[in-house]
């Protein structure tokens, strides 16, 4: 899951990001949210992200209004919320100089969102923050503090500012709306403990920066009946590197390992033979490439077997998905529906399985060009 932080313009939002990898690695993935993907309908950020970190009111303020509402969780900084009755005849509208639209906030530093039967009123602050100390657990952090963002709610205290005992972080009755009226610098202790408060489960202990994780090598595979699939695909690369007569020939299916470099990532594809017998490896996976393939981080592995896997084979390298029932379900879907062209292929047919991975939005916007996705298209 994501741990998005909007918007990805703010001065504050690079530096967060890292914190928060040291802080969530290997359990969540922190990145950047710019204000056109918030809204943008083909961009389901909302899908996989466990918290949205806001540090300046959204552009959208619709989007995160269906992301709560789906329940999702919200974490911002540098404001103030208000409590604001969804139902019954007391409306604190007045309170908000703006005015309100129905079911529109017309300032637009001003966000509403649904906590239960209650509307709650966060609202951001540009201002220049003072120097403050806070008590987090009996451990006291040096914050900048926004005094005109009170925090008006009954609610769960997640930190109080030393002088004066006035909150400085509250978590909502609902659990998913947490609001800090503070800002950076937000030490490691404020943000885990609002991270924890919001639901979510990692380590206490910061991750070594030294330990940085690896994707797995990937599997290129193909349905079955459909091998020839695989093939084309590796063809068509090779094609587009000018290898495909100099590396191989596709009627014997024989081909030397060669590197497709992507805007993002080098992608090192290995025609591998499977070991007889299980070495001493944490995954039996890193035993179909060479030694030491692991240094760059910039590269990942792609596995082209020449046959489909046996059942011995996905125990062995995929123990947490098997591909042959995944081909099988879908050929039970398309039961008595008309094959396709030999020349063409339908989704489903091709498959490019790793065993871990955040998003699939965040494989395509992180190790995916254009141009790759347009030659494994066709």
């Amino acid at each position: 899951m994501n741990v998005l932080v909007y918007p990805s313009t703010h001065p504050a939002a690079p530096s967060l990001v890292q914190t928060l990898a040291s802080i969530l690695t290997p359990h969540y993935l922190p990145q950047p949210l710019t204000p056109s993907q918030l809204s943008v309908q083909e961009y389901p950020w909302h899908t996989s992200c466990a918290v949205l970190l806001l540090l300046s009111p959204p552009t959208d303020h619709e989007a995160v209004r269906k992301y709560i509402e789906s329940g999702g969780r919200i974490l911002a900084f540098g404001a103030g919320i208000r409590n604001g009755t969804l139902f019954g005849p007391s409306h604190d509208f007045g309170s908000l100089s703006a005015g309100l639209g129905l079911g529109m906030v017309k300032d637009t530093t001003i966000l509403r969102v649904a906590d239960g039967r209650a509307s709650l009123y966060i609202s951001f602050s540009t201002a220049t923050g003072t120097s403050a100390d806070v008590s987090i657990n009996d451990t006291v952090v040096s914050v900048s503090r926004l005094p005109t963002c009170p925090l008006d709610l009954e609610a769960h205290i997640l930190g109080r500012y030393v002088e004066g005992n006035a909150p400085a972080g509250i978590l909502s009755q609902s659990g998913l709306v947490a609001v800090w009226n503070c800002t950076q610098p937000l030490p490691d202790i404020l943000l885990s403990r609002s991270l924890s408060a919001l639901g979510l489960h990692f380590s206490s202990q910061r991750a070594d920066p030294s330990l940085q994780p690896r994707i797995l090598p990937q599997f290129l595979l193909a349905r079955p009946d459909s091998w020839q699939v695989q093939h084309r695909v590796v063809k068509a690369l090779l094609d587009h590197l000018n290898l495909g007569s100099a590396v191989g020939d596709e009627l014997q299916r024989k081909w030397e390992p060669f590197v497709f470099e992507d805007a993002n990532n080098d992608f090192h594809f290995h025609f591998p033979s499977f070991p007889t017998e299980d070495r001493t490896t944490d995954h039996s996976i890193v035993e179909l490439i060479p030694p030491n393939s692991f240094s760059n981080p910039k590269i990942n592995h792609v596995l082209v077997p020449s046959t489909p896997l046996t059942s011995e084979d996905e125990r062995r390298y995929t123990p947490q998905f098997s591909p042959s029932a995944f081909f099988r379900a879908i050929d039970e879907f398309r039961s008595g529906t008309e094959d396709t062209s030999p020349d063409s292929w339908r989704i489903g047919e091709a498959l490019i399985y790793g065993e871990v991975v955040s998003s699939t939005q965040t494989m395509f916007d992180k190790c995916v060009s254009p141009n790759h996705v347009h030659i494994t298209a066709h």
